[in-house]
Order: C-alpha cells, then structure tokens, then sequence
C-alpha cells in the first residue's frame, strides 16, 4: 500500500485514495471503515489497514492552493507625484505585463491603460487598470495692463479637469473686463488650488483722432 508522495492539488479539485485490499479490513483517521477516502480539503490523511498476516499504517499529507482572483482595482485618477503600486503576487506564479516586464510588482508613474496576465498552478488570471494622472495646474493672468475703453478678455484656461472661481463668483475660464481694478481667479481641481491676480489701470490718456480740416467728403 503505497499513497506516493505528499500532494499539493488546486481549489475544487478532489483525490481518492484507495486502499482496496483483499481480505482486508480499513480504518481511516476519522474512524470510517470504507476501502476508499474521498480528500477535498486539506490534512494529513492515513489508513490502517490489517489483513489475516499483517496490520500496515500508510498516509499522505493534501493541501490544496486557496487562489485569490487577480483584480487590479478600478480604474483611478491621481495627483502629479502620486505613485500607484499594482501587487499581483500569487505563490508559484509567472506575471506577464503589458510592457513585456515580469515582475509580480508594478510602481506606476504615469497614465496609461495597464494589463497584466498571471499564470498560477492552477489557473490564468487576467485583469486591467485605466490610470489617469491629473496634470499639474499651469496659468498665468499675465503682467499687469491697461484698459482704454474696449474690453480685455482675462484667460485662465489650464490642462484638464480643473474648476475656477473669479472674485466675483464667475465660473468661466475666461473673463471679461470692462472697467479699471483688480482681478482675481482661483483654479483648483482635486489635487490643488492656485490664485493668480491681475490690476487693470485705466489709460491715462486715451488717443482720440478729431480731423482738423473739414472737406465736404469728411476726410
């Protein structure tokens, strides 16, 4: 009677041990007395088997490999400087990413769609992560200027996902001045939050053309 070497077997696999013997009787670790032991889950397993000539002892040790599912997570928007890691780790595994690399461990820098593939002893896992990193806020009002009777148009525009908020509550990216004083534009999104203020001086003396010989044609 001879049940081999101890086994190690997949999550929903089963293993029947048989230790069928003529005119024999069977006792199995649990007291059950049937020539055959159904295994699904782990433990040290071991039958006593005696015949008319001899009584013999013989047992195997079964685990079976609890594989959590691979999931990366939801797809995720983070802040200039954050850094991500994706941890795939399964004992006995091999990691192909959508880079080629092979490492159970990805640090992640930079947007992008990534993709790993992990083949366990028993199974392939497959997911993906779309990571999407905000850029960082970048405007400028510019240097201080003039009005001289026409309106000047104020742009705060920045890259991607940002909010603004002007002195005077105006949600637009872009604002209209039509009078001398100070403006100011708050742009903020989830990561930060940058004020920025312009002066708006009225010309001291604005050009105004009057034609000093007068003609019938007016020119």
């Amino acid at each position: 009677l001879d049940f081999g070497t101890d086994l190690i077997l997949c999550a929903g696999d089963s293993l029947l041990l048989d230790a069928t013997n003529e005119n024999a009787g069977y006792v199995w670790q649990d007291g059950s007395t049937n020539p055959t032991f159904l295994v699904t889950k782990d433990g040290l397993y071991a039958v006593t088997l005696t015949t008319p000539c001899e009584s013999l002892t013989e047992e195997i040790a079964v685990s079976f490999i609890q594989e959590m599912p691979i999931e990366l997570g939801a797809d995720t928007i983070l802040c200039p400087g954050d850094t991500l890691v994706l941890d795939v780790t399964q004992p006995g595994s091999l990691y192909q990413w959508q880079d080629a690399t092979t490492n159970p461990v990805k640090r992640i820098t930079s947007s992008g769609l990534y993709s790993v593939t992990v083949t366990t002893p028993c199974k392939i896992f497959e997911d993906d992560i779309d990571v999407t990193f905000i850029p960082p806020i970048d405007f400028d009002l510019g240097p201080d200027t003039f009005f001289c009777a026409s309106q000047i148009l104020l742009d705060a525009s920045t890259a991607g996902f940002a909010s603004y908020s002007w002195q005077d509550g105006n949600p637009s990216p872009f604002y209209f001045v039509n009078a001398p004083g100070t403006y100011s534009v708050s742009v903020y999104n989830q990561c930060e939050e940058i004020v920025d203020e312009i002066e708006v001086k009225e010309c001291e003396v604005c050009e105004v053309y009057f034609p000093n010989v007068f003609s019938p044609n007016f020119d």
